[in-house]
């Protein structure tokens, strides 16, 4: 049976994305990417995306045996739908197409390499030479180990997300210095990770992984001081490889929707790569091939059934964490 959900008018709007793990890139097509505001709680997945459709004002072609015993977890907040389908997806095996107005659902072929799904944007014909898939990772069979770790950290992100949201931190640049100390606080906290010896051994580019130097230039950009914390990190080289990795995923995961971001403080306070949103703009291309690698290994390493739960108890840590550090910058 084919679940095809048919458009309905909704307001489109300016999209603001919070500290994510979202896996996305802005679709490159021959026009704006469609932008929509989100309230989509948890539940199954194939609710959660007929929902995703109506309020995106676009239709849904899906086979339903897909969808089958599958959940999504809630989405709320302006995003790309691009952007949302990711989040909606990750963690299964289906792929999805955008072709003009039409969200289009596809099996996908299964690699051990990622839970996040591919999400493409199909180009009319006379604009075919600027195609640009957006493939970030390709899925996998579920459970992984790392959809395992994205669903036991669900709810932590999903408040953080909302939250920061909240704060509209580019609406003035009071609120993306305050945004920025909180990136700072906790970043200067997690250090040690890319210092770590037992995490250097299985990611050989991890200390230029590091953006903390990127949050210092934006700092000096804007002739503010650095933040200073006083409380004691939680990480250091003593940490087991398991939880060290639990932090890292969360760490790593905030990259990916950075470049969206970077997008919203240049629109909206004219800030750059070049100056004041250093850290936003990031590695650039790099960005999916280096989550690619982490969530690669963290569903191929070897673990215990102890440290399994270890790496879930990190991811936790490090996301109770920031909102310690969320607490201390918006009290």
């Amino acid at each position: 049976a084919m679940l095809i959900t048919s458009r309905h008018s909704s307001k489109l709007t300016t999209v603001t994305l919070a500290l994510g793990l979202i896996l996305s890139q802005p679709v490159v097509a021959e026009e704006p990417a469609t932008i929509a505001t989100f309230n989509i709680a948890q539940q199954p997945l194939g609710q959660a995306l007929n929902q995703l459709a109506e309020q995106a004002n676009m239709s849904l072609i899906a086979d339903a045996s897909l969808l089958k015993n599958l959940q999504a977890s809630a989405l709320y907040g302006q995003k790309t739908v691009h952007d949302a389908l990711m989040q909606t997806l990750q963690g299964t095996t289906i792929t999805a197409e955008i072709v003009g107005n039409t969200i289009i659902l596809k099996a996908a072929v299964t690699t051990a390499a990622s839970v996040a799904p591919a999400v493409k944007r199909q180009p009319s014909s006379a604009n075919s030479e600027n195609q640009q898939d957006i493939d970030m990772t390709t899925a996998v069979s579920a459970p992984s180990r790392a959809l395992k770790l994205r669903q036991g950290t669900a709810d932590l992100h999903d408040n953080i997300d909302k939250s920061i949201m909240a704060k509209d931190p580019f609406a003035n640049v009071d609120n993306y210095v305050q945004f920025l100390s909180l990136q700072y606080y906790f970043l200067k906290d997690v250090a040690a990770l890319y210092e770590h010896s037992e995490l250097s051994k299985h990611i050989d580019d991890l200390v230029s992984r590091r953006r903390l130097g990127l949050l210092e230039q934006d700092f000096a950009d804007l002739k503010q001081p650095l933040p200073s914390s006083s409380l004691t990190p939680l990480i250091d080289n003593n940490t087991d490889l398991a939880t060290a990795l639990g932090w890292l995923y969360v760490v790593e995961g905030s990259k990916v929707g950075a470049a969206m971001l970077g997008k919203q403080v240049q629109a909206r306070l004219h800030y750059t790569g070049e100056f004041a949103a250093r850290y936003l703009a990031g590695p650039g291309a790099g960005r999916g091939s280096a989550w690619r690698h982490l969530v690669q290994l963290i569903d191929t390493i070897e673990l215990t059934q102890a440290q399994e739960q270890a790496l879930i108890d990190g991811a936790r840590q490090a996301f109770s964490r920031f909102q310690l550090y969320q607490a201390q910058v918006y009290s």
